[in-house]
């Protein structure tokens, strides 16, 4: 046996046999999903047909004993100045797939519709390894009952690219709306590398997989109670439409704090937020508006600062762009740590590891040429279970430029902070974390260090209501002399009562 099969040419041509009687075979292995296809047919001098109406329905019914787990349905929609394209709706049985050592995965279907075995059955190719930044996949489909014409996705008698799709009854009417404000691009800490995009009635999400594959969510607002939404959720792509609900929390600063319930379940109960009773250390996931609109950053003033964690964590002194040569030469005295939130620029944190802090004979700093090495801008902040939270957003942040901080209040000069590894605080990390195990990865000692000309007072906010808008009251210009009066006392009480 070996001899007489060692002969075989492993470059001769593929010979296929279909067999006439068809046994059950699911479909799961060859389609599964929507797809809208454009095709290309290599004879009759066709060229691309791109048609709306052209689609891959190979929808699953669990448990059923009919025959939907058994075919699927490919809608060929004709294009006028396209002389080889169809306007046909053919239902395909499955009849098994393999893999050749090449790669190749060969799939095996018949026409419902035809009589003449020749016609009836067909040979389709693709492979697993395709990588297209649009989320498409390559096919090719014989026109007779023979594989050998298939020699790649590329090189076949009808070429298929098919991009996963919404289709018919998936496509679900709205029946409420979000909040106005919530509208906008946003960027969500529940999932990894996903972009989330929000309107009035539904709420996107494009999640990426892998560097070439990603994909699509779509939920649809359906009822509203409270602060509880119930929406559907359909993945495109997939056939199957599931309810979901989310609990939003009102959105504050650049933040829309939110949390998902159990899923399959229609009922929008509160306790189908709860996953395990026991389990009473859960946090809220955070969308964050991307990029931010800046805010004031609750922790304010001038400090020096010590770092708690590994050398690769640390804040490091960085000069951007070119060097130019000779640099300004001072004759500097001592050099310290430096983060500041100043009343120039209330919605950055400055971070300096280098700092020239010597002044002249005036009390001025001479380090006239310092750069910050990094510029932290305040997109929110707020308390939860007792901690405060902040995240701030730096476009020059190698890992990731959201990132979320646990900060307090030790005293009226001190102040911990604790960086988390990403833009989502780990759920046991405090402001004092800075190992990984608790999602952190820095912990910062704040010593106040406000010098004379620095014009950089302190100022705290622990988040405890993220909504209350701080009354700031600008002075322009100022007398010399300044006398009081009760008509004066009068005037500034009964105003400062009709702003608030």
């Amino acid at each position: 046996m070996a001899q007489v099969c060692g002969e075989i040419n492993q470059g001769s041509d593929l010979l296929t046999m279909f067999k006439k009687t068809l046994d059950t075979i699911n479909c799961k292995t060859t389609f599964e999903g929507t797809y809208h296809m454009t095709y290309e047919v290599n004879y009759g001098g066709g060229s691309i047909c791109d048609n709306p109406r052209s689609t891959i329905v190979a929808c699953q019914e669990p448990g059923s004993v009919y025959v939907d787990n058994q075919v699927f349905n490919m809608y060929f929609g004709k294009c006028p100045q396209v002389t080889s394209s169809m306007n046909e709706n053919i239902k395909f049985q499955c009849m098994g797939s393999w893999r050749d050592p090449n790669g190749n995965i060969y799939s095996a279907i018949a026409d419902l519709g035809k009589e003449v075995l020749r016609e009836r059955f067909r040979c389709m190719l693709t492979r697993d390894d395709q990588q297209y930044a649009d989320n498409t996949r390559r096919y090719t489909m014989s026109r007779w009952a023979d594989c050998s014409t298939l020699k790649s996705p590329y090189e076949g008698d009808i070429r298929l690219v098919l991009s996963p799709t919404v289709y018919g009854t998936q496509v679900v009417e709205p029946g409420c709306k979000f909040p106005r404000n919530f509208t906008g691009t946003w960027f969500t800490t529940g999932e990894f590398d996903t972009d989330v995009t929000i309107n009035q009635t539904h709420i996107y999400f494009k999640t990426k997989l892998d560097q070439f594959t990603y994909q699509e969510a779509l939920f649809t607002c359906q009822q509203t109670r409270d602060s509880r939404y119930l929406v559907t959720a359909v993945t495109v792509g997939k056939c199957e439409v599931d309810y979901v609900c989310f609990d939003f929390m009102p959105r504050h600063h650049n933040i829309i704090r939110w949390r998902m319930k159990k899923k399959f379940r229609q009922a929008c109960t509160w306790s189908s937020f709860t996953f395990n009773r026991d389990d009473f250390g859960w946090k809220y996931n955070t969308f964050l508006l991307n990029p931010p609109a800046p805010v004031d950053c609750p922790v304010g003033g001038r400090y020096k600062f010590t770092q708690k964690g590994t050398e690769e964590e640390k804040y490091h002194t960085r000069i951007r762009g070119i060097t130019n040569r000779p640099r300004h030469m001072i004759d500097c005295r001592e050099y310290v740590t430096e983060m500041k939130s100043c009343d120039s620029n209330p919605k950055k944190l400055y971070v300096d590891a280098e700092y020239c802090e010597t002044v002249d004979h005036t009390g001025r700093p001479i380090g006239e040429y310092d750069e910050p090495d990094r510029e932290l801008n305040c997109v929110g902040y707020w308390m939860e279970d007792m901690r405060s939270y902040m995240v701030t957003y730096d476009e020059e942040d190698a890992v990731t430029q959201f990132r979320c901080w646990v900060y307090e209040r030790l005293d009226w000069r001190d102040v911990i902070m604790s960086r988390a590894t990403r833009a989502k605080c780990g759920i046991t990390q405090t402001a004092t974390s800075y190992l990984a195990k608790d999602g952190a990865s820095l912990a910062l000692v704040l010593k106040e260090n406000e010098r004379l000309f620095d014009s950089c007072p302190q100022r705290f906010d622990a988040g405890v209501d993220p909504y209350d808008k701080e009354l700031k009251i600008y002075v322009m210009d100022a007398a010399n002399t300044f006398e009081a009066s009760i008509l004066l006392l009068l005037t500034s009480t009964i105003a400062l009562s009709a702003i608030l």
